[in-house]
């Protein structure tokens, strides 16, 4: 908190008074730290190197898939949208990425990279500047200007000499709102660089004439993906057939409350059916398709 801030509730109106987060509290309580946490400049280098190498390593299994594209058909078992995806701009895999990277007792940890959905973007960034205090560095104080120069940068390439200002889509899932105050971000840096923003969600994406694309009839230069790449793409056999099982298990739980067995304790409880959200959807690639890709980075390393 800073000067003149005497509880939380100080510190949760100004952040909601810029409008990109709209939710300080959780359940009633506090959800942030209104205390920065200061990270060392050894520990940070730890950090960034550990997701330098992961990332070098997963660029390293994309260029190996471009180079052998049997892999991806056969190895990798991509469906044919999967593959499609794939090759559109193969071998560049993101335009922003995030590692989620924790200290453990052995060093940095990674377990999971995100291509192009860095989901808390905007918590991490506006709570940051929030936080701020003399004598610390923001390590997100130059995101912006990055991350807009690339967007920007990729358009004057699809429309160069053209004038009058970028056209930017961003493409989300419109019925997830926890991802909103990221999207909120992205639309005020983009407007605030005189660009021209469309929000929708893959439904509202459509054709153009000129071999363009737009969303609700507005052409667009660039689309901002914040939308998992697993969700475009079709099932496999198998998983198609489990998805139907699940949605005929929907369908029976709707027509009223239904008992079930708890396979750990044996006992019989109630449960009301609940609606599934977006992030439950069962991924796209099959159990061996994810070995796969464990004993293709085996290989490569």
């Amino acid at each position: 908190m800073i000067a003149g801030e005497r509880t939380y509730a100080d510190f949760a109106a100004r952040l909601t008074a810029g409008g990109g987060i709209s939710d300080p509290w959780l359940e009633g309580r506090p959800r942030f730290r209104s205390e920065p946490v200061v990270v060392g400049a050894d520990e940070q280098a730890s950090l960034y190197r550990a997701a330098e190498e992961m990332a070098a390593a997963w660029n390293e299994l994309c260029l190996l898939c471009a180079e052998r594209p049997e892999l991806v058909s056969g190895f990798l078992g991509l469906s044919e949208v999967q593959q499609a995806l794939w090759w559109s701009s193969a071998p560049h895999w993101h335009g922003i990425a995030r590692a989620d990277v924790f200290l453990t007792g052995g060093g940095p940890r990674i377990c999971e990279l995100n291509c192009d959905t860095p989901s808390g973007e905007a918590e991490a960034v506006l709570l940051n500047r929030a936080a701020a205090r003399r004598g610390l560095s923001d390590p997100n104080a130059a995101l912006e200007d990055r991350f807009c120069a690339m967007i920007e940068h990729l358009g004057r390439s699809v429309r160069a000499g053209t004038p009058g200002p970028l056209s930017i889509g961003i493409v989300y899932p419109t019925e997830i709102a926890e991802d909103l105050s990221m999207v909120l971000l992205y639309r005020r840096w983009f407007e605030k660089r005189g660009f021209r923003v469309t929000l929708g969600s893959p439904f509202n994406l459509c054709a153009l004439p000129g071999h363009r694309a737009g969303l609700f009839g507005t052409p667009c230069d660039v689309f901002v993906r914040h939308y998992k790449t697993d969700w475009w793409s079709e099932r496999s056999p198998d998983c198609r057939r489990r998805t139907c099982s699940a949605r005929a298990a929907d369908r029976g739980r709707r027509s009223g409350r239904r008992r079930r067995s708890s396979p750990s304790t044996g006992r019989r409880s109630d449960r009301s059916d609940r609606p599934r959200r977006g992030r439950d959807r069962p991924r796209a690639r099959s159990g061996r398709a994810g070995a796969g890709h464990r004993r293709l980075a085996d290989q490569a390393g």
